[in-house]
């Protein structure tokens, strides 16, 4: 086997439990909100809180579990037991969410509310133990190398897109054929965590050998945190923390969006988003590509900037059951949205510019975590208590105003904050000087 398969064959495995965790956060971003509300039975701002604090909680304890894996020794490396042990409780936790009944079926509405409030930390706390390790880890496949680093992350952002995929289609092709499954949520949820075993199962057999680096090469860890938090990283970290709010709310908004501002069925949906993710995958490559000519910071910042102008445009002027503009904008917005393929590795030649070492990636890692699940958080109990402003009620008639004022939500507003984070990263000249990819 030539050096050049064996690399690719090493970064798709590795790439692989993303695949497997980006189906069941696809599955919750486009679906949990929704399920709380209308088959739990819980307000959309309880529902809205009960997600926010559960991403909240793993958010403090993503930087910890990123300093314990930095600490770790063991024959498989620092990062490999920590995802092995996750993922079945990752698993686990995703499966009892959505065997969560109507509210009648607890004693009030506050113990529904605690007791799902309690599986999205116990479900964002397994994701933690194997999101935070699996990051740290393509660092350490291609140290002081740059451009196959480049890959790698690509690698992974591609197995994120194809894991929204599977996230996606599993409902959609559900409903496409016309089934009506009773407990389709628990179903579809009890395929998707299966699928998440096994891709774990692969990425470990596929980097078990690939491990020698971080136990024999790497120093041990020293103090980051101040690093971390001053320079460029903490310029990528701003401009990251906006562009997930936006992204957020994006994913919670969609749904009410489509199947209350445009009035689809749930089958035109899922193909928009098919689209969607399609063009996201099929143009990655391309910003990979860019990535050796122009510097990272400014590639991304396009991207999110051009996206942020095309939702503030088009989302509000779509009319009920058009398809035509969606799925414009799933081919558009996807491509844009490639860009963002480029921000983990960013993250890691950024670090190395300011001489933070390998070994300490997983507590660069660990705050980059923080960063997005502290972000998806607020974005969460914002869009709870932004339909709830707007005049939403769950299962009940919907004024033509509030389906209005929910498509100005998904359009301007988010599209507002994806201009304000590519704005962030081409803020500071010298960023760009100094961050190349």
């Amino acid at each position: 086997m030539s050096d050049t398969v064996q690399h690719n064959t090493s970064q798709v495995g590795y790439g692989m439990a993303e695949l497997g965790v980006s189906a069941i956060e696809s599955f919750l971003r486009l679906y949990l909100l929704l399920f709380l509300t209308t088959k739990v039975g819980l307000s959309p701002t309880a529902a809205g809180y009960a997600v926010s604090i559960g991403i909240l909680w793993d958010a403090f304890a993503d930087p910890i579990m990123g300093r314990i894996s930095d600490k770790t020794r063991s024959r498989w490396g620092p990062r490999l037991p920590w995802i092995a042990a996750g993922a079945p409780l990752l698993g686990l936790a995703f499966v009892l969410l959505f065997r969560v009944g109507h509210i009648d079926e607890f004693f009030s509405p506050t113990h529904a509310f605690l007791y799902v409030t309690f599986l999205n930390i116990l479900l964002n706390t397994a994701m933690s133990i194997v999101s935070v390790p699996h990051l740290a880890l393509g660092g350490e496949l291609a140290p002081y190398n740059a451009t196959r680093r480049t890959s790698i992350y690509a690698w992974r952002s591609a197995m994120t897109l194809l894991g929204f995929l599977v996230g996606i289609l599993i409902p959609a092709s559900v409903n496409a054929l016309g089934y009506a499954l009773a407990n389709a949520d628990f179903i579809f949820a009890v395929v998707i965590a299966l699928i998440m075993l096994l891709a774990v199962a692969i990425t470990i057999i596929s980097c078990r050998k690939n491990t020698s680096y971080a136990i024999e090469e790497t120093s041990s860890p020293g103090p980051v945190l101040g690093s971390i938090l001053r320079g460029k990283v903490a310029v990528v970290m701003g401009a990251f923390f906006v562009a997930t709010l936006a992204q957020g709310l994006n994913s919670a908004l969609a749904m009410y969006y489509y199947l209350i501002t445009l009035k689809l069925n749930e089958q035109d949906i899922g193909k928009i988003l098919i689209v969607f993710i399609v063009s996201l995958c099929l143009t990655l490559p391309l910003w990979v590509k860019w990535s050796a000519r122009y510097s990272k910071p400014r590639l991304v910042a396009v991207g999110t900037i051009g996206l942020g102008v095309l939702s503030c445009v088009f989302y509000p002027i779509f009319y009920p059951g058009e398809l035509l503009g969606p799925y414009f904008m799933a081919i558009a917005g996807g491509a844009l949205l490639g860009s963002s393929g480029l921000l983990e590795s960013m993250l890691v030649d950024t670090a190395e510019s300011q001489q933070i070492s390998s070994a300490s990636m997983g507590a660069v890692f660990g705050l980059w975590k923080f960063v997005a699940k502290a972000a998806r958080a607020v974005a969460i109990a914002g869009a709870g208590n932004l339909l709830a402003a707007v005049g939403y009620t769950a299962n009940g008639p919907t004024d033509p105003s509030v389906a209005s004022n929910i498509g100005w939500l998904f359009g301007p507003a988010v599209g507002i904050l994806f201009i304000m984070s590519g704005l962030i990263l081409i803020w500071r000249p010298s960023f760009h000087r100094n961050v190349m990819g």
